[in-house]
């Protein structure tokens, strides 16, 4: 038996537990809904901006004030800006990032100022200090993002990160 074929039951538990659920209706295309989308698509597309650059005063663009940011373990959870920042600060010390958007669906709710996305990426990080230069990260998964809309636009106020494949890589926290 090959190596893979001896991982494939450990790991296939870990890759239906994170297979998409398909939208519960088709998209609306109406007028409002359609200007919504592409305001959601603009105020997500700041994420790989803001991480990759390390410029976290765009997170108010992003998030509520008091958003929560999950992440399977180590990782871990994070609420509101402050902390969301403190972690990123951290995390990507001595590290590159480069994030890269694939397939997004979102679904608004017009009537009540709501909406859900889902965002596929793949998180790249390359270790440049000293203990972690190097050394590298690859992740494949999915955003799963509920927005609310208000005065200054549309904001997460939870992201979920979900991973669709196992990390690969060397690079420890």
């Amino acid at each position: 038996m090959h190596l893979p074929q001896l991982l494939l039951p450990l790991l296939l538990p870990l890759l239906t537990t994170s297979l998409p659920q398909p939208p519960s209706h088709p998209p609306s295309l109406s007028f409002s809904t359609t200007i919504a989308t592409i305001q959601i698509q603009q105020t997500l597309a700041l994420w790989p901006l803001a991480v990759d650059s390390k410029n976290y005063t765009l997170l108010p663009l992003i998030f509520t004030p008091t958003a929560f940011l999950g992440s399977p373990p180590p990782t871990g959870n994070f609420i509101g800006i402050p902390s969301i920042t403190a972690f990123l600060t951290l995390f990507l010390n001595n590290t590159l990032t480069q994030h890269s958007y694939g397939t997004q669906y979102i679904d608004v709710d017009i009537e009540r100022g709501t909406a859900s996305a889902a965002t596929y990426l793949i998180a790249s990080f390359v270790g440049t200090g000293p203990s972690n230069a190097g050394e590298y990260l690859v992740n494949r998964a999915k955003y799963e993002d509920e927005l609310v809309e208000g005065e200054g636009g549309w904001r997460v106020v939870n992201r979920t990160l979900v991973y669709m494949v196992p990390t690969v890589g060397n690079l420890t926290a």
